[in-house]
């Protein structure tokens, strides 16, 4: 089981990975539509969605 700080340091990785990524136009197009769609999807179910 990991520890918390394993899990934080894991997360906080991941987060700078996909920030330095939104530099490159391709990449940055796919997480603009995905940010949509989760918003759209929230939208639609809300809580329910959870």
């Amino acid at each position: 089981m990991p520890s918390d700080f394993a899990r934080y340091t894991t997360v906080a990785h991941g987060c700078r990975m996909i920030e330095e990524r939104r530099d490159e136009p391709v990449f940055d197009q796919v997480m603009e539509c995905l940010e949509f769609a989760l918003r759209r999807w929230m939208e639609i179910f809300g809580e329910d969605a959870r």
